[in-house]
């Protein structure tokens, strides 16, 4: 059954109008995994002697432990942004006898097939080479890299829970800022504690069971929670949600462009998608931090200016470039109207 569904999924892809399209956007996609897969085997072999050469006093295994609570939470941070969840047209699906438990196992199965899964290998995989190289203990090593892959699939049921909830997303990013803000300004080491668990992970080889019981028992939430509503009625009934009508009458002193204006704060705070790019153009603000601090950028003043750009432009780069596509369903509207196009140009630059 599973290969009847990649002869479908083939046939869809093949026969869709955008085929041509698909296909190139394939071979980017290719080359650009190619690029960052070579990046990553590189980090990997380097990551061993750059963090002995970094923390010289402390065993570099101890050093990467102690950091991988950060990997995994800018991991979850970036799938939430840029991971796309495999999608069927199930309804066609489900007006014929095939068991829901076979297309729920086939989407999650989809899931670990994603680049951000096989990325940690390209990482990791190297630099367990490394560590085996250097004399560390076989056995300790393998169940700690079979741990942090299995975490990698416990990273990916977990944002196939909370894709469609941005409060668990702003909780992810609280949490990371709350740590990183505790290791800067050394109020709280988060990492030794956190490190300390994954130190015993890899001194006690037989631990490796409990990141394996962790991502079966996400595979079966996620598993549960699609199966509740896996339902023809439930796919084909409308959802009657309360719109709140908002007073943004303040607004009527930017004149002709004020109506433009309004569509775009209702676009924002009625939607998903569109709080997430604010949410990313508010992180940009913090950009700076990463040059205006250094003593190196100092006497650059061309590079400042450079990463000026994207503390100020933020926004204009992240929610600018999808105005045009979130406006695009009532392009015909405004054409009907006695609206100058000009001024709805105009109304994007505030």
């Amino acid at each position: 059954m599973i290969k009847r569904f990649l002869s479908l999924e083939w046939k869809q892809f093949t026969r869709a109008s955008y085929f041509q399209k698909g296909i190139a956007i394939k071979i980017l996609l290719f080359f650009a995994a190619i690029y960052f897969g070579g990046a990553a085997i590189f980090l990997g072999i380097g990551m061993f002697f750059i963090l002995r050469k970094a923390v010289p006093e402390i065993d570099p295994m101890i050093t990467m432990n102690n950091f991988l609570i950060y990997w995994f939470l800018f991991d979850l941070i970036i799938r939430f942004f840029m991971q796309q969840l495999p999608v069927m047209n199930i309804k066609p699906l489900m007006t014929i006898p095939i068991k829901r438990e076979t297309v729920i196992h086939y989407l999650l199965g989809k899931t670990t097939l994603s680049f951000f899964n096989f990325l940690p290998l390209f990482i990791f995989l190297p630099f367990s080479i490394v560590l085996l190289a250097e004399g560390y203990p076989v056995i300790n090593v393998l169940c700690w890299f079979v741990s942090v892959m299995v975490l990698t699939l416990t990273i990916n049921f977990i944002n196939f829970l909370i894709n469609k909830n941005n409060t668990f997303f702003y909780i992810i990013v609280s949490v990371l800022a709350l740590f990183i803000g505790l290791e800067i300004y050394k109020i709280f080491k988060v990492s030794e504690p956190i490190g300390f668990a994954f130190n015993t992970l890899y001194n006690h080889p037989y631990l490796v069971i409990i990141p394996i019981v962790l991502t079966l028992t996400l595979y079966k939430i996620n598993f549960n929670a699609i199966k509740k509503g896996f339902y023809l009625d439930g796919t084909i009934s409308k959802k009657a949600e309360k719109v709140n009508n908002m007073d943004l009458s303040w607004m009527n002193r930017f004149g002709s462009i004020a109506i433009f204006l309004k569509n775009d704060v209702r676009l924002i705070l009625r939607n998903a998608r569109p709080k997430q790019v604010l949410m990313m153009s508010f992180l940009f603000l913090f950009y700076g931090l990463i040059f205006y601090t250094q003593e190196a950028y100092q006497k650059m003043p061309a590079f400042l200016a450079f990463a000026s750009m994207f503390v100020t432009g933020g926004f204009l780069m992240t929610f600018g470039q999808l105005v045009p596509s979130w406006d695009s369903e009532y392009y015909k509207l405004l054409m009907s109207q006695n609206i100058p196009y000009k001024k709805y140009l105009e109304s994007k630059w505030y």
